[in-house]
């Protein structure tokens, strides 16, 4: 029997763009990859897609296993799914990861039911322990506590996906030479019973969180009948999510769903726009790593100020108005003046 070899990361991209979420995994692989004594692997699947190679050899990655057909041009999980089965069975990776997005899990979930082979979902943290055995944390009761679930000795491969923002992406610092290797996969039309016809831009309100670029989040400063709708319309004039505080859900603003930090969603967003929030340990400690912060506090020492790219001291009834209205000004313009271009 073939000995199990390599940790393999399957890519996330759209728009020709690797997502964060595939460079968390590469991190966290690479790590695995190295106490295994194995190689750190991509497998990038589309067509046409150009190679990150530059990015992908900054994060270590080993090789790039590049499947490019035009029938995987669109991600469709019984095109994806079929493609990477035949592709594992000739190969033999030791550990798979995937995201664990919408895309993600479908495709992991159906390889695992397919090839009858153990998957641990929403991990937030991977190991090998002191038998070289994967275990993995994951999240239980709405992230209330953790647990520690490890695979069977003889299982292979081991296949885990990766919650998006729990591990964060580290510095592009290596310099390494990746290798590139074109894999031609045996895939026809007959094989994919799903087309895609079209892409419906969505609705950012009702975009997961973690996968939002624009998130416009209220705390208790802002979570009054009077104030609330302001925080609604500078999401809806920045075309982000909305998200909020613990204190905003205790007072029935936001889900859930809608809660950054520790015991709500860890996010990563282009931008994050933080509105009567004061700064708590526990709200920061899920967006802390947003590209650009920017802040608005009538607290002169509110402790998100710390974080801030861009602060802001004063009351938000007095600030908002003035900026949704230049926002819908700005907005009004560049529709004008695409329109008289075309």
């Amino acid at each position: 029997m073939t000995k199990a070899k390599d940790v393999w990361v399957v890519a996330e991209h759209s728009a020709d763009k690797i997502e964060d979420v595939t460079l968390e995994m590469i991190g966290e692989g690479r790590r695995l990859a190295q106490k295994l004594d194995q190689q750190t692997c991509v497998v990038l699947i589309g067509y046409q897609k150009p190679p990150p190679l530059q990015l992908l050899s900054s994060h270590g990655v080993d090789r790039l296993y590049l499947v490019d057909d035009p029938l995987l041009a669109d991600y469709t999980t019984d095109a994806y799914a079929s493609v990477l089965i035949s592709f594992i069975k000739q190969q033999l990776p030791s550990i798979i990861l995937f995201g664990a997005t919408a895309n993600g899990s479908a495709l992991a979930s159906t390889i695992s039911a397919r090839m009858q082979i153990g998957l641990l979902s929403g991990c937030t943290a991977l190991n090998i322990n002191d038998a070289g055995i994967l275990q993995a944390t994951r999240p239980l009761y709405e992230d209330k506590i953790y647990s520690t679930a490890v695979f069977q000795a003889s299982t292979f491969p081991r296949i885990a996906t990766i919650k998006p923002g729990a591990i964060g992406v580290g510095k592009a610092e290596l310099s390494g030479q990746t290798q590139v290797e074109e894999v031609h996969p045996h895939i026809t039309a007959e094989d994919i019973r799903t087309k895609v016809i079209g892409y419906t831009q969505a609705d950012p309100r009702t975009l997961d969180l973690a996968e939002a670029d624009i998130i416009v989040a209220g705390g208790h400063g802002a979570s009054t009948m009077s104030n609330w709708h302001l925080v609604e319309e500078l999401a809806d004039a920045l075309g982000g999510a909305i998200a909020g505080s613990r204190m905003a859900m205790d007072d029935g603003w936001v889900t859930r769903e809608q809660l950054i930090g520790q015991s709500g969603k860890t996010v990563k967003p282009a931008l994050y726009v933080a509105l009567g929030i004061s700064g708590a340990s526990q709200h920061t400690e899920g967006m802390k790593e947003s590209e650009r912060v920017i802040v608005i506090n009538k607290e002169r020492g509110a402790a998100i100020f710390k974080l801030a790219n861009l602060s802001i001291l004063a009351d938000l009834t007095e600030v908002l108005p003035a900026l949704i209205a230049k926002l819908g000004e700005l907005r009004r313009s560049a529709t004008d003046s695409e329109n008289n271009s075309s």
